[in-house]
């Protein structure tokens, strides 16, 4: 008996997780029927980790388990060419298995292939490696198996991948600068505060009584910090560390940070919206494929990297499940756009949904560029000032008391 982690929709639309021990995959699918609940997803699931409470330390630091998406564009880029050359799939996934340079892909690759060669349809093969490769990759070549043109479901998966790995790409080209002065900035006031004004209080301070209060604020704080650099620097680890350990142990605090996020003047709405041009983009792919509906809705959720909209796509899931129209359930969710429900809409009543959500994408591809350079454009002035404002605060603590000594010298 093999424990499997499952994904699976009851009948009010609602998307479930547990665990079962199962004979496989197929006996796994049966035996959640008859509980009135469609599979997802399933893989083998490890056993509950007993090596005590500080256990989860590892998992904060470790990699998530993916593939590198590189990886991933090659080995659909191949079977897609290979498959419609006519090669056999077996040989076409040994041929990338020894040409790959990633070794947990050319074991992936292995064991797929020991799948297949017990008779085990490549999308249930791929699926039991959902973490490396994806959610979206099972449902999409299941499709392909069923329409009987497995190979054309590569090439979807191709180009979503490409579009994937550029939008992060542009996020991290954006984003590089600010973080760099920003990190410039916290190294220049540690030294300031740990090195320099140390040394200069021992000279402000012959200077005689009165010292004015920004040079008084000025000493203390370095003092404060040269005595307690220990505590201060553990809470600050432990600041950056609190949000991700709280997500992962409580729904109900990752659900709240999420909504705090989307709500944020600055950032929520550029996180919103890359949200949505993902879900967008994944989800024209889905449709395209020919998934079914539902299981559309419940892989997307993965994908938009943000608790409570994926609490909202829930409720969508849920509505649709009822008999609502899609765009009907979007709107009903409240954390869908305007521009979304209509061209859902549109696609509804066309009969080319996967085409209305391409241009959704399309529009949104444009608008998270547009934002994330109008939110630079206001983060680069803004650090400046206050490295000017540090910089000038620090000069004028420093300067004004030997200005005023030097006054009473020449007075």
């Amino acid at each position: 008996m093999t424990l499997y982690a499952y994904r699976a929709v009851n009948a009010r639309g609602r998307v479930v997780r547990g665990r079962l021990e199962a004979e496989g995959e197929g006996a796994l699918q049966r035996g959640l029927l008859g509980a009135g609940l469609h599979l997802l997803a399933a893989r083998p699931a490890s056993r509950p980790d007993r090596r005590g409470p500080l256990a989860w330390i590892g998992g904060l630091v470790g990699r998530r388990g993916a593939i590198a998406e590189r990886e991933l564009q090659q080995l659909f880029l191949h079977l897609d060419r290979a498959l419609g050359a006519g090669v056999p799939l077996l040989e076409a996934l040994d041929d990338i298995g020894e040409v790959t340079g990633d070794g947990r892909l050319r074991m992936i690759l292995r064991r797929v292939r020991g799948d297949l060669s017990q008779g085990l349809a490549l999308s249930d093969a791929l699926g039991r490696h959902e973490r490396a490769l994806g959610p979206m990759v099972a449902p999409v070549v299941r499709a392909g198996e069923e329409s009987g043109d497995l190979g054309g479901a590569f090439g979807p998966l191709v180009a979503h991948l490409r579009w994937r790995e550029d939008l992060g790409r542009r996020l991290r080209k954006a984003t590089r600068y600010p973080l760099v002065v920003l990190g410039a900035i916290a190294l220049l006031f540690v030294f300031l505060m740990a090195v320099v004004v140390p040394d200069l209080a021992s000279f402000l301070g012959g200077l005689g009584e009165g010292l004015p209060p920004q040079t008084r604020a000025l000493i203390g704080l370095s003092g404060l910090i040269v005595d307690h650099a220990f505590a201060l620097g553990f809470l600050a680890l432990a600041g950056l560390l609190a949000p991700g350990l709280a997500r992962r142990m409580s729904d109900e605090a990752a659900y709240r940070l999420d909504a705090w996020i989307l709500a944020l003047p600055l950032g929520g709405p550029l996180i919103r919206r890359i949200a949505l041009s993902r879900f967008c983009h994944f989800f024209a792919l889905m449709v395209g494929a020919g998934v079914p509906l539902a299981v559309c809705l419940a892989t997307a959720r993965g994908v938009l990297g943000n608790r409570c909209l994926a609490e909202a796509l829930d409720t969508a899931t849920a509505a649709v499940t009822a008999g609502h129209p899609l765009s009907d359930a979007l709107r009903l969710s409240g954390q869908f756009p305007p521009l979304v429900t209509r061209m859902v809409r549109i696609g509804e009543d066309g009969g080319d949904l996967a085409g209305a959500l391409g241009h959704v994408s399309a529009f949104h591809d444009g608008d998270v560029a547009e934002a994330t350079d109008r939110l630079i454009g206001l983060l680069e002035p803004a650090l400046l000032l206050v490295a000017g404002g540090l910089l000038g605060w620090i000069v004028w603590a420093v300067l004004l008391p030997v200005y005023d000594s030097l006054i009473v010298l020449a007075g």
